[in-house]
């Protein structure tokens, strides 16, 4: 298996989008169906993610995903190695790691 599984794509969302991202985008911009599911399994798994109610254009509410804090990113990042490791890729270096953490207080 040479492919992001369903955990990595959303959790490198998370990781890209550092002021929040809904979960309709994370099903459009990275092809799945239903990424909140993830979303709620990585809250589960003890990742302090922020969820807040915006309202829409349109009247409708939808949730908006943060990761909390730095802290919580590098255990988004180690989910991700996790998932690369069963995929058979190496684990994000440190170069990439440190793409990502500056967006996030500590």
């Amino acid at each position: 298996m040479k492919y992001p599984t369903r955990r990595a794509s959303v959790a490198i969302a998370l990781l890209e989008h550092p002021n929040g991202i809904s979960g309709r985008e994370i099903d459009v911009k990275y092809f799945l169906n239903c990424g909140r599911n993830e979303v709620n399994h990585f809250i589960h798994e003890g990742v302090n993610i922020l969820k807040s109610g915006e309202k829409g254009n349109r009247g409708g509410y939808f949730a908006v995903y943060q990761i909390a804090n730095r802290q919580n990113a590098l255990k988004v990042v180690r989910i991700i190695n996790t998932e690369r490791k069963r995929c058979k890729l190496p684990p994000l270096t440190d170069e990439e790691t440190n793409q990502y953490l500056p967006h996030f207080k500590e």
